[in-house]
């Protein structure tokens, strides 16, 4: 979890996997977050690095209903998440 020097960023595109439906909870905790908030979806977002944290666009996003309110059980409901759809994701984005 650490910014990538702004000499890479502007020489190679890079990805990034974020756990939120950016633009919404960029950074850490963001199941914890969402869940304080009340929100009623959770999902993650494929996008490009940019030098703002967590800004750069969006490429690809996926969501679900919250169904429960135990932040361990959400962690894991975006990780099944994360598992089924972001090679497939991937994929779409380089072809």
């Amino acid at each position: 979890m650490k910014t990538i020097n702004r000499k890479i960023i502007d020489k190679y595109e890079i990805i990034n996997l974020h756990p939120s439906l950016l633009p919404s909870y960029k950074g850490l905790m963001t199941q914890k977050r969402m869940l304080i908030n009340q929100e009623k979806y959770f999902g993650f977002s494929i996008h490009k690095v940019s030098q703002l944290l967590d800004d750069g666009e969006v490429v690809s996003q996926k969501s679900k209903p919250i169904k429960n309110k135990s932040e361990l059980k959400l962690i894991n409901a975006q990780k099944k998440l994360e598992h089924k759809y972001v090679f497939s994701e991937l994929y779409k984005y380089l072809n």
